[in-house]
């Protein structure tokens, strides 16, 4: 945190992670909320409710701890799957090639399906790289949850219009 903020209580509830946080001096603005959240906290917090989020959609297999639990690919390429409806191939080895080699199938299968990656490389998952890992399942979510309620969302105002329409 920083100078001037004081950490008052974090509640959790449900899915909500609430932070309340006294400011010394002046009046909490969002951007001081912002401010006095450090890295550390908004990246814990980010890999918790990504792992949950992970979790939701892979009932059969249960994430524990997201960096390391995609390193492989297997998860990764079950959770596009699940995500898709699509089978993916995937190298049943498990040596670091096959690792790299499963998330790279992972990694195209997003490019093929027009998802920007940007700077994100199968070593750095298979490595682990906390920052790469939360940025892919971020573009995850953005490409599967958001980008497909706004699309069932147009579906149904195309459809009100069609109905709409004199004959």
């Amino acid at each position: 945190m920083f100078p001037g903020c004081f950490l008052l209580y974090v509640l959790e509830k449900a899915d909500t992670l609430i932070v309340v946080f006294i400011v010394k001096h002046g009046k909490m603005t969002k951007q001081s909320l912002y401010l006095c959240v450090s890295a550390d906290e908004r990246d814990r917090v980010q890999k918790k409710t990504f792992t949950k989020w992970v979790n939701k959609h892979l009932m059969k297999r249960h994430i524990t701890d997201l960096y390391e639990d995609l390193r492989d690919g297997h998860n990764l390429i079950s959770l596009l799957e699940v995500l898709s409806g699509e089978t993916l191939p995937r190298e049943k080895g498990r040596m670091r090639f096959h690792k790299l080699q499963n998330v790279q199938i992972a990694l195209d299968f997003l490019k093929h399906r027009q998802v920007k990656l940007v700077n994100i490389r199968n070593d750095d998952i298979a490595d682990g790289n906390p920052k790469l890992t939360l940025g892919l399942i971020w573009t995850i979510i953005l490409h599967f949850q958001v980008t497909a309620s706004f699309t069932v969302h147009y579906q149904k105002i195309s459809l009100l219009k069609v109905d709409l329409l004199p004959l």
